[in-house]
């Protein structure tokens, strides 16, 4: 961990969320030799990069191979623009039509599923203008029913400054291990969608059917194009398919340090009061990390972290700001030691999944709960590349970054 005295930052909470942008590009190149050179991949960035930091993501994506970023709010993509992103944007729908000049403004990508919606883009374009259409093949959500699409861009087609670049969906799921029927359903019901499209005139270059999870269980489904969020982190989904491609996790540690280390007495008059057992010469360690920072809370006394390289249990319930450890095993413990929560620590490890799978939740939603007020490393070259805190940015020298880290 690095050294908050030498940063300057030492007021700060003694906690730290270390990103792997070397780990980004590395999948993003996987994902793109697996499907072929022939399939733009539009990188899904939308929820802040999934909790990973939208500006430092969009840089990394900005050097590889893929085609188009892909984001689900439109001040998400205004801020990429401001910070010099220059691929393509698509926004997925999710603004109102008075917000189409900015789409004009930043050289955005609209979504259009709606009549009102193409009328809002042509009004505020002096220009050609491309768009893209959301198909609705069963989430009814966003996105133009299957049987209404070839009407919809009939009519859309009429606005002679909108110019229907690109058509995508997002396939229903119920359980994403099992659904294959039902997922071949809605895709041959969208290619059918497409070629009926084909057989009245319009010719639409670029098609969406495949996300992460589709990209991995039915390949045959990435048609020209396709938009990945999970796996572009090294994130497996469906976790069954990890032989498919060698993704490396984006998600490099969660790291906090020991604020006390306190010996309780066994003579508790209400012990059986206490969320979890107390037992004699015990020993409990306070951590400055609690659900408030994005501690996922888990079934009481199942979560563990490593300590001196061992592993040692989280008891009793996760606060806003702390957490207690048991430290009873670990008479040696001191105030200032190092306490992994997704890391390695002297040879011993606890992967995002497995915290991820005591907490039952998938393992984007991980990094997704990870608090701005937690500084972020990112890694870059091997080495410590930036620091980012709700204070500040420090970017490290590259050539000198593993001396000060």
């Amino acid at each position: 961990m690095y050294n908050f005295e030498n940063l300057g930052e030492h007021l700060l909470r003694p906690c730290l969320f270390e990103i792997d942008l070397d780990a980004l590009r590395h999948n993003i190149d996987e994902i793109q030799k697996y499907v072929g050179e022939s399939v733009k991949v539009f990188a899904v960035l939308k929820c802040n990069a999934y909790g990973f930091g939208l500006k430092e993501t969009a840089q990394i994506v900005e050097e590889t191979c893929a085609y188009a970023i892909a984001v689900a709010d439109l001040a998400e993509a205004i801020y990429l623009r401001q910070a010099g992103i220059s691929k393509p944007i698509l926004v997925y729908s999710n603004n109102l039509p008075s917000a189409a000049p900015f789409y004009i403004d930043y050289n955005l990508i609209p979504t259009i599923d709606s009549l009102d919606y193409a009328r809002a883009y042509s009004e505020a374009s002096s220009d050609s203008l491309k768009v893209f259409v959301k198909v609705d093949t069963g989430r009814y959500r966003n996105g133009v029913l299957l049987n209404n699409v070839v009407s919809f861009c009939q009519k859309l087609s009429r606005f002679e400054n909108l110019t229907i670049e690109g058509i995508y969906t997002h396939l229903d799921r119920l359980d994403i291990e099992t659904d294959e029927a039902y997922v071949r359903w809605q895709f041959s019901k969208y290619t059918e969608t497409i070629q009926a499209l084909e057989e009245n005139g319009i010719h639409i270059p670029i098609k969406i059917a495949a996300s992460s999870a589709e990209v991995l269980q039915f390949p045959d489904m990435c048609l020209n194009a396709i938009d990945v969020g999970k796996i572009i982190y090294g994130i497996y989904f469906p976790r069954s398919a990890k032989n498919k491609m060698d993704l490396q996790p984006v998600f490099k540690s969660l790291k906090t340090r020991l604020i006390a280390n306190k010996k309780v007495p066994l003579d508790h008059p209400f012990a059986s009061n206490i969320n979890f057992k107390l037992k004699d010469h015990m020993a409990i360690g306070v951590i400055p990390m609690g659900w408030g920072d994005g501690l996922p809370r888990t079934p009481l006394n199942e979560m563990e972290v490593l300590v001196n390289g061992k592993r040692v249990k989280v008891i009793g319930s996760i606060y806003v700001e702390h957490s207690r450890i048991d430290l009873t095993e670990l008479p040696n413990a001191q105030v200032g030691d190092e306490v992994v929560i997704v890391g390695t620590q002297r040879g011993q490890d606890i992967s995002f999944e497995e915290v991820a799978d005591r907490c039952s939740m998938g393992g984007s939603e991980l990094a997704r709960t990870v608090r701005e007020q937690i500084p972020r490393l990112y890694y870059k070259c091997g080495k410590p590349y930036k620091l980012k805190t709700i204070l500040r940015e420090k970017l490290y020298n590259l050539n000198v970054a593993r001396k000060s880290a």
